[in-house]
Formats: structure tokens, C-alpha cells, sequence
């Protein structure tokens, strides 16, 4: 007989302690992450679903869920991760195959359900047709011990670039006060306009408040300045052993003094001195500029998917 797995709500503390057991959890794993979410986004509450498999392992899906009525019932739509970021089950070792397969089984078989799943490109999910998915891709640059030798990989124009950045005097410091919150939430707001159509989601600024409010260790919240202005800002996420890039604005008035490069730079320094393995830059929409830019660092595209279930 072939087993069946049931994804029940897990607690807060078994959520947490899978997170930091999974290898290629992310910050957007976390409990605290969806519960940002929810506290931002009208009608999402944070739940986690997890189980046991057969050899004792936990599995934990972590979601952001809205009730919706439809017809005469009500269902309720889960989101792994809101806003489209990487979500999926988590384990403290990889999942199998058939592990995979029984617990696509059982997220079919949660009672009036819909819902996204976004997997990592370092576990992937393989889920049966009966979900409907979606390519994607992101670029990844493997980080090392030692800076110095991760940025011979950079092209010869980025060393250039970053030369410049440190020539021109441009400073690197965190966000310490809500002034740099609001001061980074007007470049935003400058990029939005400057990228149009093609800017995607826009965010509030109650999000990036809340994010910074969370005075959560894993949260970096970078800032660049030029002559005591703050000209570029990025926002990332440091758990396990991956930074993720995020969010990131830039005042197009600096765009000479190469703010931007340098924060990305600093963070990868950052990133090797602490022992982190993987700097993810992120999805980059199919802008080839976007793609080209984050190759400059060496950085590497890898494919992901995203899955839906009704």
C-alpha cells in the first residue's frame, strides 16, 4: 500500500527550527519573513504546513494564506512565498524524489485549496502535471573565503567601475534611522519612474519601515553616499549560507560615481568574510542590461520554477 502523507499546521518554533536546519532555506522561508508579509499585505495570514516522513525527517511548507469565497464555500489560497519569492518545502537534509512526489500528493488533497509554490534552485521540486509551472531564472555568484580572489572574476569594465566608486570617495554604511528609510524610499520612488512600465511590483513604504523596524540580524539594509548624499541603497537577506539580493534604488544623478556596484561589491566582501557560500542577485525580468550587469560579477544563471495548484 502506498503511503499518504497529511500536511497539517506545524508551530512557530518548528517552523523556525526547520529553517535553520534546511540547506538551501532562504530568509523568505522564515517565520519571520511571512509574518512581514501578513502584516503588510490586506487578508494574508502566516501559516507553515509541514509533516514527517517515513524516516523520521520534518518537512515544513511555509506559506501566506487569503480566504476567498467562491460560489457557496470558502477556499483558501496559499502563497510559498509571497511576494513571488522562493518558498517550497523544507527539509534538514534533500528530498528524494518519491518524498517529493507523496508530498505533492498531499498539498493536492488540502481541502478547497489553490496556491504558488516557488522551489530554490538548489532543491528542485519536479512537481507532477497536475501542477501548472513555470520557468525562471535567476544569477548566482558561489562565494569564497577570500574576496580578493572571488573578484578576478569580475569583468575588466566592473573593476573599472568600482575604481571609480572608490576614487570618487563613495561611502558604504547601514541604515540607522528612519530618516534613512524615508531618505531610501525617495530613490525608490525616483527609480519607479525612471524604469516605467518595466519596474514590476511597487512597494509601499510601510514595507520597507516594517522590514527595518524587524531590527532582524539578518536583514541588511545598505546605503551609499556621495558627498553626505545618499545615493543608492539595496536591501538583502543573509540566512543559512545564501545572501540574497532583494531591492535595491539608485538616483540617476550619481549613476557616474557607481554607487551601486560598490554596494553589491561590499556585500559579496561582506558575504566572504562571514562565511556565506552564495550571493543570489536575483531575477532580472528578461532585461538583458539587468543580466549583463550582474555577469560583470561572475555571476552564474540558474533556473528555477514556479508551480500553481487549483
Amino acid at each position: 500500500m502506498k503511503t499518504m502523507l497529511k500536511l497539517e499546521p506545524v508551530s512557530q518554533d518548528r517552523w523556525d527550527e526547520v529553517a535553520r536546519a534546511c540547506p538551501w532555506a532562504t530568509y523568505f522561508h522564515t517565520a519571520a519573513w511571512a509574518g512581514c508579509m501578513a502584516a503588510t499585505f490586506p487578508g494574508f495570514t502566516a501559516e507553515a504546513l509541514g509533516c514527517t516522513l517515513a524516516d523520521g525527517t520534518p518537512v515544513v511548507l511555509p506559506c501566506v494564506v487569503k480566504k476567498k469565497k467562491r460560489l457557496l464555500r470558502q477556499v483558501k489560497d496559499y502563497k510559498s512565498m509571497e511576494p513571488g519569492v522562493y518558498g517550497g518545502f523544507m527539509a534538514p537534509r534533500l528530498l528524494a524524489p518519491e518524498e517529493i512526489e507523496l508530498l505533492a500528493a498531499a498539498v493536492l488533497r488540502i481541502k478547497g485549496s489553490s496556491g504558488r509554490m516557488v522551489e530554490t534552485p538548489w532543491q528542485p521540486l519536479s512537481l507532477p502535471a497536475s501542477f501548472i509551472s513555470k520557468k525562471l531564472s535567476t544569477h548566482i555568484v558561489a562565494l569564497g573565503p577570500d574576496f580578493e580572489t572571488l573578484q578576478k572574476q569580475f569583468s575588466r569594465g566592473q573593476k573599472s567601475n568600482l575604481s571609480q566608486a572608490r576614487r570618487k570617495h563613495v561611502a558604504v554604511r547601514q541604515a540607522v534611522t528612519e530618516q534613512d528609510i524615508e531618505a531610501y524610499f525617495s530613490l525608490y520612488t525616483e527609480t519607479v519612474k525612471r524604469w516605467g512600465a518595466t519596474a514590476g511590483a511597487v512597494y509601499s513604504k510601510e514595507l520597507f519601515m516594517k522590514l527595518f523596524k524587524m531590527d532582524d540580524r539578518h536583514i541588511i539594509f545598505t546605503l551609499a553616499e556621495v558627498e553626505s548624499r545618499i545615493a543608492a541603497g539595496i536591501i538583502a537577506f543573509a540566512w543559512g549560507r545564501t545572501i540574497l539580493y532583494w531591492h535595491g534604488a539608485a538616483l540617476q544623478e550619481f549613476f557616474k560615481h557607481y554607487p551601486n556596484n560598490l554596494l553589491h561589491a561590499e556585500l559579496m566582501a561582506w558575504g566572504c568574510a562571514n562565511g556565506y557560500q552564495v550571493y543570489d542577485m536575483g531575477p532580472s525580468a528578461g532585461l538583458e542590461g539587468v543580466a549583463r550587469f550582474k555577469e560583470s560579477f561572475g555571476a552564474q544563471a540558474h533556473d528555477f520554477r514556479s508551480y500553481r495548484w487549483k
